[in-house]
């Protein structure tokens, strides 16, 4: 029996604490009648200070792009109804800031460069919110969630959380000093969600999850390869006509478990790239002045604009190739690449893959497991339904089920909910604290 538990909680969102002050928004109001009611959203945010709440009336509001620059909650004054706000935000992070939105829509919302830091992130939550035009997080030491948020168009972030959401496109970038990082518990959290057009991840910075997604065409241009981490495609469904785009050339490490996953079709399904490759397989011809490059790495492109073929290959993306990129199929550059060292496993997906190479440095689990979801996917106890039976494949199965995220599992619509726990899977030595780590929010 375990002597101690010791509790790890990550990016728990916006946990209650004291507020300074309540503020209320409502255009009908009578100046000076209520204290601390404001006739506009702006009028209320420039009153507010760090850790102040803001309550909007219900309704339509119609104003030029609100710039938040403090630790502020925005929500509705009337829990369940909508407030509709046909601009966008502009938000400028701090270090240690933290914005909350909950049940607001709203237009395009963009975070500027800001001044937070690596290790002290400005985070931002989005909770029960829609935005009409695109969620643009591509910025440094943001941290966004997003949690039963549908955004229209696209959104970007380098680090977050997007969990039981709808979205068109996802790119995921990275942020400066990636690769071979050896952080063991930030990670990446795309979960439960819809994601209709391309899920883009470019983040060599931190480990990812990609699970129990509906998901249309993925490419995975670069990851965390820390030996010590693992990055995972988990019971994800991929409609008919789907691709999954992984590289095989000047890859430096694999770590990738790719498991339990459904494909509707009856073809091979999976769409290869071979990245910055001598091999045909892959061709960046855009005329070289026409390339968004950041002309300090300018060398990384021969004079032809075509895609440098040296190492290392998750640099190539600065210079927006991804649009002309031709991905092969499977027939013509198989992966993954067994000359590369490490661990790829792809096991209970229904059908098994054919690798590329001749050196056998890699520790390639290839299983096809059954063509039936219903305990079909991997028997390992890490990869069990949320009853503790074997994996379904698919996305109501798994650790990460949609039924994690469906309101009969957060009754009332209960202010707390905890969207990612990690637990050992495995009996620790009873001298060894165990360590639970959780993500959730806190509506407040």
């Amino acid at each position: 029996m375990k002597k101690f538990v010791t509790l790890l909680l990550v990016s728990i969102v916006v946990m209650q604490h004291a507020f300074a002050n309540d503020r209320y928004v409502d255009p009908s109001a009578v100046p000076g009648a209520m204290p601390n009611t404001y006739a506009t959203i702006l009028a209320a945010l420039a009153s507010c200070a760090n850790g102040d709440r803001v309550f909007v009336t219900p309704g339509n509001y119609t104003s030029q792009t609100i710039t938040v620059n403090k630790s502020v909650t925005i929500l509705s004054s009337v829990s369940g109804s909508t407030v509709n706000i046909t601009s966008g935000f502009s938000i400028d992070g701090f270090p240690g800031m933290k914005l909350q939105f909950i049940g607001i829509n709203c237009g395009t919302t963009t975070a500027n460069v800001g001044t937070a830091t690596s290790t002290n992130r400005a985070k931002v939550y989005m909770v029960d919110c829609a935005v009409t035009g695109d969620l643009n997080f591509d910025q440094n030491y943001y941290e966004l969630t997003c949690v039963r948020t549908n955004v229209a168009n696209t959104i970007s972030f380098r680090n977050g959380s997007f969990v039981a959401s709808k979205t068109t496109n996802l790119t995921v970038n990275s942020e400066p000093s990636g690769g071979n990082v050896a952080d063991t518990i930030s990670k990446n959290f795309i979960v439960a969600d819809s994601i209709t057009g391309i899920l883009n991840y470019k983040c060599d910075n931190i480990k990812f999850v990609i699970a129990n997604n509906l998901l249309n065409e993925v490419y995975i241009y670069a990851w965390n390869y820390y030996s010590g981490n693992m990055n995972y495609v988990l019971n994800n469904e991929f409609v008919a006509g789907a691709k999954l785009a992984i590289p095989v050339t000047n890859v430096p490490y694999y770590n990738l478990d790719i498991s339990n996953n459904l494909f509707t079709m009856v073809s091979f399904p999976v769409s290869i790239s071979v990245t910055n490759s001598s091999v045909p397989c892959y061709t960046c011809n855009i005329p070289q002045t026409q390339l968004n490059y950041n002309s300090t790495i300018i060398n990384n492109y021969s004079a032809t604009g075509q895609c440098y073929q040296g190492s290392p290959y998750y640099n190539y993306y600065n210079y927006n190739c991804a649009s002309t990129v031709n991905w092969a199929d499977n027939n013509s550059c198989k992966f993954p690449n067994i000359d590369i060292p490490g661990v790829f496993r792809w096991t209970y997906n229904g059908f098994t893959i054919a690798g590329s190479g001749t050196q056998g440095n890699l520790a390639f689990a290839n299983v096809a497991g059954q063509t039936a979801p219903v305990n079909g996917g991997n028997p390992a106890n890490m990869y069990y339904d949320i009853d503790l039976t074997v994996n379904d494949r698919g996305r109501l199965g798994g650790p990460y089920s949609t039924l994690n995220y469906q309101n009969s599992s957060n009754p009332n619509n209960s202010k707390s909910f905890i969207f990612d726990l990690e637990i050992p899977n495995n009996l620790q030595p009873a001298s060894q604290n165990v360590k639970i780590k959780a993500r959730g929010y806190h509506r407040n």
